[in-house]
């Protein structure tokens, strides 16, 4: 399917809902007057599941009409969320559908009624698996161009009832010819595979919603683009948001020599923020931090804490090193960057820390504030 490049993304969507409930109408009309003739459960129960596709239609276009509202006060990042919102409806709506195909078929297995079977049957459910075919391909290549978990969500569910008219297809095929009807076991079969699919799309859907770690292209393209910089020392404290599509906001501290005049490093600073913004198409937030490079004993000292630190763990971060003497103490002040799946406790780590600082000195003193390594946080 070829698409118009200066659609919206409401506009892209907008057009799959419309389509969407046309044709499952349709369907959903054809299906219910065939399977009330051929006295078939199963192609009643496939025509209200193409009912209910048109309500996730009209579902998805609600959400893309909500996505696509602009920031206010109330929200400042926007409403982009909402697009994850409907297809976390649409998932719910999947495995209700599968749950009633269940019941149904299975009510069938205990009482089974006699199908009539004829050609208008086959030919209305070979075009509905065609149709369906199609706007499976029809929806996935939006979604995809998009990057839509709504309209994803919305194929995968067209596909499904491709398997589940193709199923009630050969079970009417093949009750005709064995005299047995298969119909309501093959049901029960696709009733169990749409509640799995269901399960799936809820879990892909729900994932942006409560947090899910980046991409980790975007963190290596961040981290080979930042230090690519003439002057860059290094970086730490990187947390990336989403909030919807083309809605990624990412901050991060860069490391410069503190030695350089503070307005040609704010400079920098802002040449990075605006090259990558620009080439990366995200929200970049930089903070500078200057770095002493000439310090011997601060040198020595950070050498010293790092060579801790990583025996402890080589996951662990030092960052924003600085020494204050207060006598007759020797303060080490610095920010520890922890992993997610660090065992220990906080407290527990700067214990350790502070023990074998004091090995080298008992005049030495650690102030460490342990933050979370948000590389591997997405929200």
């Amino acid at each position: 399917m070829k698409t118009n490049k200066n659609l919206t993304r409401m506009e892209y969507g907008l057009l799959a809902g419309v389509v969407g409930i046309i044709l499952n109408l349709f369907l959903f009309l054809f299906k219910l007057g065939i399977g009330f003739f051929s006295l078939s459960i199963s192609i009643i129960a496939d025509s209200i599941n193409n009912l209910s596709d048109g309500a996730s239609a009209i579902v998805a276009i609600i959400g893309f009409k909500i996505a696509d509202k602009p920031a206010d006060n109330e929200h400042p990042f926007g409403y982009a969320r909402g697009e994850y919102i409907s297809g976390f409806i649409i998932s719910i709506l999947i495995v209700v559908i599968g749950i009633q195909l269940l019941i149904n078929s299975i009510k069938s297995i205990i009482e089974p009624t006699e199908l009539i079977v004829n050609i208008y049957v086959i030919i209305i459910l070979i075009c509905s698996i065609l149709v369906k075919l199609w706007l499976y391909k029809f929806n996935m290549n939006i979604g995809k161009k998009i990057n839509s978990h709504t309209l994803i969500a919305t194929a995968v569910d067209s596909l499904n009832d491709v398997y589940v008219t193709l199923g009630v297809l050969c079970s009417i095929i093949l009750s005709y010819y064995i005299n047995f009807n298969l119909d309501a076991y093959i049901g029960c079969v696709i009733a169990i595979f749409i509640i799995y699919s269901g399960f799936k799309l809820i879990k892909e859907t729900v994932s942006p919603l409560l947090g899910e770690a980046p991409n980790p292209e975007l963190i290596q393209n961040i981290k080979s683009n930042v230090m690519s910089y003439d002057g860059v020392i290094g970086f730490h404290d990187l947390i990336v948001h989403t909030y919807g599509h083309a809605q990624v906001f990412c901050s991060l501290h860069v490391e410069l020599d503190a030695k350089v005049d503070i307005m040609l490093s704010h400079e920098l600073i802002d040449t990075i923020e605006r090259e990558l913004s620009q080439k990366l198409g995200i929200n970049m937030l930089i903070h500078l931090d200057p770095v002493i490079t000439d310090n011997k004993c601060i040198m020595e000292m950070k050498e010293m804490l790092e060579e801790i630190v990583y025996k402890i763990d080589t996951k662990l971060e030092v960052h924003d090193f600085r020494i204050i003497k207060e006598a007759p103490y020797t303060n080490l002040i610095f920010d520890l960057a922890v992993p997610d799946d660090f065992v220990m406790s906080d407290e527990d780590l700067v214990k350790e820390i502070n023990t074998k600082v004091k090995g080298y000195s008992d005049f030495l003193r650690c102030i460490v504030k342990v933050d979370k390594n948000y590389i591997s946080t997405y929200i």
